[in-house]
């Protein structure tokens, strides 16, 4: 009995501290199934948008977007990512006499994003270039025969924000508000800013 107790006690010391060195290792794996990982994403966005020619307002409307992503890299730019999105506008605005604008617009760019932390929510942001194309119509009531039209492309910088929420394996939604401008160059001085939500499908 006097020698089985001492080996008794020896067992159970050498059990917790079994437990409590290999807690430190636990938690670190407990971290990393809670690690949101991929290296693609496909999305489809609906949001809101206003158009501008500078500081004139030219109208707002429904927005619809798409892209493709991609996160190639680990350790420390694990957070950066980058991908290819496509969006649309149409817009009208129209007040006091009749006087109205009426028209769509498309851009395609390339854009890099980066990722803040690890969790199933990250902040990020995001900046690219790209091509933004415009037409649309003024209307003057005051001369029904008067109709001015625009049309053009130009070369568009834009930068943004969001955030994107893992809500199930491969899904996420992620809410974004973008600024897109053209103010390179010469020629129309467009700028479109969007909020929008989209579904993003993860692999």
């Amino acid at each position: 009995m006097l020698v089985t107790l001492p080996l008794q006690i020896l067992a159970i010391l050498c059990f917790t501290l079994r437990g409590v060195l290999s807690s430190p290792a636990l938690f670190a794996q407990d971290q990393a199934s809670k690690e949101w990982k991929y290296k693609g994403e496909v999305f489809g966005s609906v949001g809101l948008g206003r158009f501008y020619h500078g500081d004139h307002h030219l109208g707002s409307g429904l927005e619809y977007g798409g892209g493709l992503g991609i996160r190639p890299f680990s350790r420390g730019l694990r957070g950066l990512g980058f991908e290819i999105l496509f969006n649309g506008l149409n817009f009208r605005r129209a007040w006091g006499g009749g006087y109205s604008y009426d028209g769509k617009m498309q851009t395609v760019g390339g854009d890099a994003l980066y990722h803040f932390g690890r969790s199933r929510t990250q902040l990020y942001l995001v900046g690219g270039v790209g091509l933004l194309n415009a037409d649309y119509t003024y209307v003057a009531p005051n001369d029904p025969n008067y109709v001015e039209k625009s049309k053009g492309s130009k070369m568009a910088i834009n930068f943004g924000a969001g955030i994107k929420a893992r809500i199930a394996l491969r899904l996420s939604v992620r809410p974004e508000l973008r600024l897109i401008d053209t103010t390179i160059g010469k020629g129309y001085n467009w700028s479109y800013i969007r909020f929008s939500v989209a579904l993003g499908y993860h692999f």
